[in-house]
């Protein structure tokens, strides 16, 4: 928690900073809309599209819609085995961008915060024990493969500084990289139909910045490209 609180005050000291430096050199020009991709998503399964558009000219909001379907390999560890799920669902991002100049430059720096959420569900194999009577009367337990379903509501605020360059005032490219602070509330329905928090698979927090889990601390990089309307 002190890293990522003393990552978020430098990324603030380098945006004041750059504010301070700025020269305004530039006519500023009518707000503007931009339709963004996020290309790095694909690599794990998740297609997102954004919409930013200018509120003044020197900020801007960002919503960007997201759908992921994937499959995860889990270790069962009642079976000694991996198994494959399906992940699917969905997720929604509100970004408020601060340009540390204003709207009609080519290239401009920029800090950025905002809320996510995301909603999953992973469907896969599971293992139940379930008590029966043998043919002497004995109770007994026996397991049995059933499909379960966990679903995942991960909660998340992200705070991060990056450029958005304008090419040709149509064609739009964004580098960023700060922070994703996230929690995850974890329910997997059973046998019975009544969902147990945070049961079934593990989903711990992440071990490291670099680890894509469920709920702590994650670094945030990447790249967006789109189309200026």
């Amino acid at each position: 928690m002190k890293k990522s609180f003393l990552l978020l005050f430098t990324l603030i000291g380098l945006c004041l900073s750059a504010i301070g430096q700025e020269v305004d050199n530039t006519e500023e020009v009518p707000p503007r809309s931009f339709l963004l991709l996020t290309p790095q998503t694909l690599l794990v399964g998740k297609a997102s599209l954004g919409f930013e558009r200018d509120l003044t000219s020197k900020h801007s909001l960002l919503s960007t819609l997201s759908y992921t379907q994937r499959n995860l390999t889990n270790w069962n560890s009642g079976t000694g085995e991996s198994e494959t799920n399906d992940l699917t669902g969905f997720g929604l991002e509100l970004i408020h961008k601060i340009y540390t100049s204003p709207s009609g430059r080519t290239s401009r720096w920029y800090f950025m915060h905002g809320p996510r959420f995301n909603h999953l569900q992973d469907v896969g194999q599971g293992i139940a024990w379930v008590q029966s009577t043998d043919s002497d009367g004995n109770q007994i337990l026996t397991s049995q493969d059933v499909e379960r379903t966990t679903k995942i509501n991960q909660f998340a605020y992200s705070f991060a500084m990056g450029n958005r360059l304008v090419v040709g005032n149509t064609f739009v490219c964004d580098f960023f990289m700060g922070i994703l602070i996230q929690q995850a509330k974890i329910n997997q329905v059973p046998l019975d139909g009544e969902e147990t928090i945070n049961g079934g698979y593990d989903y711990p927090h992440d071990e490291t910045w670099f680890d894509p889990g469920y709920s702590g601390n994650m670094l945030l990089a990447g790249i967006r490209i789109g189309l200026g309307m």
